[in-house]
């Protein structure tokens, strides 16, 4: 179910106007069925799919920003500026990564509008309700639950299967109970979309095959030359590819890495960011010699290696020399490629490999999606018995009124070991009547597409 509204009567954000109308609900003028449904629990949100960068950039929060917003949130009531946020909203938790903003809560049907908490966003990023709103997606209850735990199992990521968002939700939970927005509806939402991801993790490969040509290149050089753990790498270039490039090297434990661009100070730059190497341009033919794995990312009209350079280079070598090049035009003259001890990979061998992956990781999405059906089910049906609680416990203290009320007139009567014998068997035989009924009540608690109270 999509949470909607009157577009039409929302000319430009108005903040007050919005409290305007869920006051008057509170004071009685709302629909009193739809205010007796209780609680339910949403989200508003914007990620990769919907949103251009830009946007997503200028949406996003820090997690200092998320603290003030979630504060904010919370001591936003009616003391401060007629009704508050905090009068609609029980808990919150708000999730910014580079790739999605989305604030989860669960609120007062009824008393809440929508476009409340948009208005809030955008307040708090200098943005207007016209400039986010046909971004998002609003969702509400199951679909909200369920669009949580596949962010928490990777597959709403840019990269299917990437497991970094785990991370990022723990956190964002982390923020939320630091500031006092969680509750017991949240809790046990996030631990559940945890369980999610830990099981998708161990019981699926979708987060198995290399998705970046990066990632792609050193799986070759892999391949080629064994454990890199002694090899040294060699990254031409310095922009983003090139950073990325280097990056995978020291994740994947190279003893050296080495960046040279024509710019040095642009290859010292990123060299100090990543706790590498940098090196002149000058000094190039000798880098490409005593590498294993080189990376070339330039930006360069014509090759920037050359097949004179490489043949010095394997001179007198005995282990390969492990090419890679990510130029658009190529950084590797086409010739290389025949050079006995060389091996060359271009941008069309990798993709192809990538694609590959993320084929594979597809198919492992649909056993991905068993276990979130599968948690999700489990939750609502938590969820379900949790609003019976206060009826069981009603029906336990009216059973044990009738049966105290009973013992009572047979005190008098008994000695004190008789009396102990009775009131243990009627305990007992209580808990036996009861039973089935309270066991009945449990299990007709299973999962609607209702409000989530």
């Amino acid at each position: 179910m999509v949470l909607s509204w009157n577009r039409a009567a929302v000319p430009k954000l108005d903040y007050i106007a919005d409290m305007n109308e869920a006051t008057n609900k509170l004071n009685g003028t709302g629909n009193p069925a739809e205010m007796a449904r209780g609680m339910k629990f949403g989200l508003v949100g914007l990620n990769h799919k919907t949103a251009p960068f830009e946007l997503r950039e200028k949406m996003s929060f820090t997690e200092s920003e998320v603290n003030e917003a979630l504060l904010a949130l919370k001591h936003s009531t009616g003391a401060s500026r007629g009704q508050g946020i905090a009068d609609y909203v029980s808990e919150a938790v708000l999730v910014s990564t580079c790739n999605r903003t989305e604030f989860y809560v669960r609120y007062h049907c009824g008393m809440f509008v929508p476009r409340i908490l948009i208005s809030f966003l955008a307040e708090r990023k200098g943005a207007t309700f016209e400039e986010i709103e046909p971004h998002l997606y609003k969702l509400e209850n199951e679909k909200a639950i369920e669009h949580l735990f596949q962010v928490s199992a990777g597959l709403d990521s840019m990269v299917v299967g990437e497991h970094q968002i785990t991370g990022q939700l723990k956190r964002s939970f982390e923020q939320a109970v630091a500031c006092g927005t969680n509750g017991a509806f949240v809790n046990k939402l996030f631990h559940m979309a945890f369980r999610v991801a830990k099981r998708v993790r161990t019981e699926t490969r979708i987060g198995q095959g290399s998705t970046s040509v990066s990632q792609a290149a050193l799986d070759f050089a892999n391949r080629t030359l064994g454990k890199l753990g002694d090899k040294r790498g060699l990254v031409i270039g310095a922009g983003e590819t090139a950073m990325l490039a280097a990056k995978h090297m020291r994740l994947r434990g190279l003893a050296e890495v080495t960046i040279v661009n024509r710019t040095f100070h642009r290859a010292r730059e990123l060299a100090s960011r990543l706790d590498v190497k940098a090196a002149v341009w000058e000094s190039l033919a000798d880098l490409v010699r005593d590498a294993d794995v080189v990376v070339s990312a330039t930006s360069s009209p014509e090759p920037v290696i050359s097949e004179p350079m490489v043949r010095r280079a394997i001179d007198g070598r005995t282990n390969p020399l492990f090419l890679v090049d990510l130029a658009v035009p190529r950084d590797i003259a086409p010739a290389i490629r025949e050079i006995g001890g060389v091996e060359v990979h271009d941008m069309a061998a990798l993709q192809a490999h990538i694609e590959a992956n993320i084929q594979s990781r597809e198919g492992e999405a649909e056993k991905a999606l068993e276990i979130v059906a599968a948690i999700e089910t489990e939750f609502l049906t938590w969820h379900q018995t949790q609003k019976l609680a206060p009826a069981i416990a009603d029906l336990r203290a009216e059973a044990d009124a009738v049966r105290n009320a009973e013992l009572a007139k047979l005190k008098e009567q008994l000695s004190p070991e008789q009396y102990a014998l009775v009131e243990a068997a009627t305990r007992t035989l209580v808990n036996k009547i009861l039973h089935k009924p309270i066991m009945a009540l449990k299990e007709s608690a299973c999962p609607r597409n209702e409000d989530v109270a």
